[in-house]
């Protein structure tokens, strides 16, 4: 069962990393990079043709996963008010 559960939390992780790269593709914001598992320099990465060349991978420390926008991206975004 713990093998099980670690594999679904695995899953989760990269579902819910995958969901903030293409919302943050669909707004026209450019991705860096994308760890779907670990924080830290990547140790196995790939270029994603998707998401525009971002590199995708997995970095050596463990309980975590992010996404890196471009930030000058993310400034131009507007709020709403």
């Amino acid at each position: 069962m713990t093998f099980v559960f670690i594999c679904g939390l695995f899953f989760a992780v990269i579902v819910h990393e995958l969901g903030h790269a293409i919302a943050g593709k669909k707004l026209g914001v450019r991705i860096k990079t994308i760890s779907l598992f670990g924080f830290g320099p990547l140790l196995f990465s790939w270029r994603s043709s998707f998401f525009n060349g971002a590199r995708i991978g997995f970095g050596p420390l463990p309980y975590g996963a992010y996404v890196l926008f471009n930030d000058s991206d993310l400034k131009t975004l507007k709020t709403e008010e």
